[in-house]
């Protein structure tokens, strides 16, 4: 699910900001596909593709923003979670940061390739190919009774 995460938010960087990149996106493209997400080597494409950090996408950060924060009480940590969703909100709808929406997008993606009941073509659990998730439509999905 984090490669594919990765592959939304940098294909979306790549596309939309190549002068924030110093790879062709079909070379990092490549590359990527034939990394995992978790070794070395994929952190090492990223940063030789990806030369500004704060074009890098953080996994572990956005998963736990409260991960540092120590407070005494819930009214210690309202100014901070204010802040956060602040900047969060002005970063997910600055098109300077798109490459946030192709991660969410990814996301979506994933959920609704996991989510599949098995009579729409999935039939067991598995991995899903990088950088096909984005092209290839969704199935449609079928109302589920309700009980």
């Amino acid at each position: 699910m984090a490669k594919e995460l990765g592959w939304g938010y940098y294909h979306e960087l790549f596309s939309t900001h190549p002068e924030r990149t110093a790879l062709p996106l079909a070379e990092f493209a490549d590359r990527y596909a034939a990394l995992d997400w978790y070794p070395a080597r994929r952190v090492e494409l990223v940063r030789r593709a990806v030369p500004d950090r704060g074009d890098t996408l953080d996994l572990a950060r956005l998963d736990r923003p409260l991960r540092r924060i120590r407070t005494r009480s819930l009214a210690e940590l309202q100014p901070y979670l204010r802040r956060w969703l602040t900047r969060s909100a002005r970063r997910r709808t600055d098109p300077a940061r798109s490459g946030d929406l192709g991660g969410l997008l990814a996301a979506m993606s994933v959920w609704v390739s996991i989510d599949l009941p098995p009579s729409a073509g999935r039939t067991r659990p598995g991995p899903m190919k990088c950088c096909k998730t984005l092209t290839t439509p969704a199935a449609p999905r079928r109302q589920r009774p309700r009980l």
